[in-house]
């Protein structure tokens, strides 16, 4: 088997038909779809079971309560028989011949991983964005400019490692992700923050393809958890927790990329007091403190000496005094 697209599916019973098909018809190499559903209430395994008549690669997996998607990759990651990897979402969008090149890229160089490109939008109309989220945008730009690809370390490339934490713009060799025993966090959101951070990490060699694998939807409204506002947001802490005790137990990373980290976590952070309701910022503040209790005298001093105002903004999170959290 070429390829093992592990896709958690929870409620998607309007979306998942189209991708089935579209992932099938758009990568036309040996593959498998490992649909692993996460305590689906609605029809989606109906729709699936149907879809097994029509496509005969597809292998379901039911974990019969809702746990979250990171639960449900593991699962899927132990049941996959492919020689790569793709984690992809049941409501994206396959972009053609890209994932044909990551693989005859990591197969060119022996590299562990190949990172791509994305595009977002709110929806489907919106598909022809070709643009990643600004940040991502300066930070790949900065590393592979015009390029068709590029061979990179990430001791050469650590800015790749505050790309956002997507894990369907990756596909993994599969005996590195059995060696390094890569897993995403057993949280309902964020749960590809460990994944990202372990998956680059730990490579020897990335293979960089500019351009985009997928276009991703982030819808502007609805139930879904991109948009939920409520405690279910606090995970976002216990998933920056694993990444910390990853450093905590290899102290050659901590000292090369720990300082990259608390920046993404702080960014994280910033990020994510936009995503909750004002009556939970109390508890929002007593995470973040907490998340933040542990920074080490050495991390705020290299900070300060480089960049002054985020050793601020951290000892400010240290304290639990975070000038972000506003009216508070």
């Amino acid at each position: 088997m070429n390829l093992s697209f592990i896709i958690p599916i929870y409620n998607v019973e309007n979306h998942i038909a189209q991708t089935v098909r579209d992932i099938n018809s758009k990568y036309t190499e040996q593959h498998e779809l490992i649909i692993v559903d996460d305590g689906s209430t609605d029809n989606s395994p109906q729709i699936v079971k149907e879809l097994q008549r029509e496509v005969p690669t597809i292998r379901y997996i039911s974990l019969g309560v809702n746990l979250g998607a990171g639960v449900a990759r593991n699962r899927g990651l132990k049941e996959a028989s492919g020689k790569y990897l793709l984690f992809f979402d049941a409501d994206d969008h396959l972009r053609t011949g890209v994932l044909e090149k990551m693989i005859a890229a990591l197969e060119f160089t022996g590299a562990d991983l190949s990172i791509a490109r994305y595009e977002y939008g709110t929806n489907a109309a919106s598909s022809d964005s070709g643009r990643m989220h600004p940040p991502d945008e300066r930070r790949w730009d900065e590393i592979i400019g015009d390029a068709p690809s590029r061979v990179t370390t990430i001791q050469q490339s650590p800015s790749l490692l505050q790309m956002t934490n997507y894990p369907w713009t990756k596909v993994i060799r599969a005996d590195y992700a059995r060696k390094i025993e890569l897993r995403f966090s057993e949280t309902k959101v964020n749960n590809d923050i460990f994944a990202h951070w372990q998956s680059l990490m730990l490579s020897e060699r990335v293979v960089m393809i500019n351009e985009s694998v997928c276009f991703h939807i982030v819808p502007a409204t609805g139930n879904n958890i991109t948009n939920r506002k409520n405690e279910e947001r606090f995970d976002i802490f216990r998933a920056l927790d694993d990444v910390d005790v990853l450093f905590d137990q290899r102290p050659r990373l901590r000292k090369l990329y720990y300082q990259r980290f608390i920046h993404f976590k702080l960014d994280m952070a910033k990020w994510a007091i936009n995503k909750i309701d004002r009556p939970y910022y109390p508890r929002f503040i007593e995470e973040l403190e907490r998340s933040f209790r542990d920074l080490r005298f050495d991390d705020y001093l290299r900070a300060k000496s480089r960049m002054p105002k985020l050793a601020e903004e951290l000892l400010d999170c240290h304290f639990g005094r975070p000038k972000f959290v506003k009216d508070v």
